[in-house]
């Protein structure tokens, strides 16, 4: 993945201080503080903002949770079924 975003962005003219923050989830492999990827990106971006990875996973699991009684009420509904 490194290697490919070096590519993209050297392809594309894009400096690399145009990246502001990456969202990924939370595994060594993205956010390892030795070898992921946002920690080897960090020598080509050293001002890369490390933003809490997981906040669009927990919001799209608690979206999800809400939705499951509206859910029921929704295929139960005689107005829905007729």
């Amino acid at each position: 993945l490194e290697r490919v975003l070096c590519e993209f962005f050297e392809q594309n003219k894009i400096p690399w201080k145009n990246l502001v923050s990456m969202l990924m989830d939370s595994c060594s492999v993205m956010r390892g503080s030795k070898t992921g990827l946002e920690t080897r990106l960090h020598q080509y971006c050293p001002t890369l903002l490390d933003i809490d990875a997981d906040s669009c996973h927990h919001m799209h699991n608690a979206a999800k949770k809400f939705a499951e009684p509206l859910t029921t009420i929704w295929r139960n509904s005689s107005v829905i079924s007729k």
